[in-house]
């Protein structure tokens, strides 16, 4: 109420929609949420706070009817209770949601591997929630979320794939990584084809590379379009194109294309449609995967 509330406040300017953030002895919540929502009330403004709670924990049940079902084991630590505790203020909060040992424990890996940000299992299940605020709020919404503990702790535990399969929380998916593992594995150099350069001359460079597609530079955010070497050469024998013509007369739109956090399965799919996997952020193309890149990763984890 002293600290953490004012300081979120301060920060955002007063323009948050919600507060998230996990129960363990419900200090930092109950004290943060009310300072928060003491201040928006100032204002005529509405900010919801939601806990997200392990899966097994009585707080959810506590809040909705003030009983529970006899608590069961979850593996998130530091949130979630057997038991009430007089430092947890209900009057506060708008809801407790649940959240599986699963998804969090995959939440706090992807923050590691995203976003940089070494946390634990709770912290997990907080931005789980978050996440699914943010969904349901709509874009222009703010959402804040309390990350509450450190990744060092967890090293054995959630970062660890054999007790992460130990414990069926990986599926066969997730085993194998995702498209972002794999560009990392790799040197990451995309050639592009500008728009006017002559067909000849991207076969040229095609060739002196030992690559069998280009991406066209897009221009003015227009559509996403690739040259690939059998869609030239159709051109070429058919006539439909001369060596002279700019490559975008050949260009087509792009296909095969991933984001950087699908799985490698993903990848899989497009190979088998015989493409290869052109990876696009914000419309832009930041990698290339072909068969053997996939080969070779794999092979290099075995």
């Amino acid at each position: 109420y002293l600290t953490t509330g004012p300081e979120i406040w301060e920060d955002t300017g007063g323009r948050l929609d919600a507060l998230v953030g996990g129960i363990g002895t419900g200090g930092t919540i109950s004290g943060a949420g009310r300072y928060i929502r003491e201040q928006a009330a100032k204002t005529g403004h509405t900010v919801r706070i939601i806990c997200p709670d392990p899966e097994g924990s009585i707080y959810k049940g506590m809040f909705e009817s003030g009983t529970h079902e006899p608590p069961s084991i979850y593996r998130v630590e530091g949130i979630g209770h057997d038991f009430m505790v007089d430092t947890l203020d209900f009057n506060v909060i708008d809801e407790v949601r649940n959240i599986s040992d699963r998804d969090s424990f995959i939440t706090a890996r992807r923050l590691a591997r995203e976003e940089g940000i070494f946390c634990g299992g709770s912290t997990g299940t907080a931005v789980f929630g978050a996440l699914q605020v943010a969904r349901e709020l709509g874009p222009g919404r703010t959402v804040v979320c309390i990350l509450c503990d450190s990744g060092n702790r967890y090293l054995s535990k959630c970062f660890d794939d054999d007790w992460m399969r130990d414990m069926g929380y990986l599926s066969a998916e997730d085993r194998l990584g995702t498209v972002r593992d794999v560009l990392k594995s790799k040197p990451v150099h995309v050639e592009f084809a500008e728009p006017d350069e002559t067909l000849a001359n991207v076969a040229r460079r095609m060739n002196e590379l030992g690559i069998s597609q280009m991406p066209l530079v897009a221009v003015n955010g227009g559509p996403l379009l690739m040259v690939h070497e059998s869609d030239l050469l159709q051109t070429l024998i058919t006539g439909a194109c001369s060596p002279g013509d700019p490559a975008v007369k050949a260009a087509k739109p792009l296909r095969g294309q991933v984001a950087a956090g699908d799985p490698i399965s993903r990848v899989q799919k497009v190979f088998d449609e015989d493409n290869v996997a052109v990876v696009v952020e914000n419309n832009r193309v930041t990698g290339i995967i072909s068969k053997i890149d996939v080969v070779e990763f794999l092979a290099a984890r075995t």
